[in-house]
C-alpha cells in the first residue's frame, strides 16, 4: 500500500500538490520528484484541465474526459470525445498521456487529422543538417 506525500505549502507552491492523497504509483518504484510533478501539474492546467481534474491526474489515476484541450505548439484547441487522460511514467519519465499517447504525439495526430479534413497536405519538416 503506497502512501501519499504531503508537501508543505510555501511561497509559490500550488495547493494541488499539497493534497495528502494516496498515490497510485507502482509499488517499488520511486515517486516522481517534486519539480517534475510541478512541471506536469502546470502542463495539465495549461492544456485545459481544471484544478480538480489536475489533482485527480496527479494521483496517477486515469481521468475520463470530454471537452477541449489546448495545444500551445499548434495554438489551437482540439475537441475531445470520450478520451482518457493519465499521468504516468514512460521509460522512467513522468508524462501526461491521452488515450495512451504522449500529449505531444496526441496533439500532432489531431493536427494532422484536422489538416486532412480541410484538404491540406501535412507539412514535411526539412532536415536541418549542416551544410559544408
Amino acid at each position: 500500500m503506497s502512501t501519499g506525500v504531503i508537501f508543505i505549502l510555501g511561497k509559490g507552491v500550488t495547493p494541488i500538490l499539497a493534497y495528502g492523497v494516496k498515490s497510485t504509483w507502482p509499488q517499488g518504484s520511486s515517486a516522481p520528484g517534486f519539480s517534475t510533478m510541478l512541471r506536469i501539474e502546470k502542463l495539465c492546467l495549461a492544456v485545459g484541465f481544471t484544478h480538480e481534474q489536475t489533482a485527480h491526474l496527479m494521483t496517477g489515476k486515469p481521468l475520463p474526459y470530454n471537452g477541449e484541450l489546448y495545444s500551445d505548439e499548434h495554438r489551437r484547441k482540439f475537441k475531445t470525445n470520450d478520451v482518457t487522460a493519465k499521468v504516468g511514467t514512460n521509460n522512467g519519465k513522468l508524462i501526461l498521456a491521452i488515450d495512451g499517447l504522449h500529449i505531444g504525439e496526441w496533439f500532432k495526430k489531431q493536427f494532422e487529422r484536422l489538416q486532412q479534413n480541410v484538404g491540406l497536405k501535412p507539412i514535411q519538416k526539412k532536415n536541418k543538417g549542416f551544410k559544408l
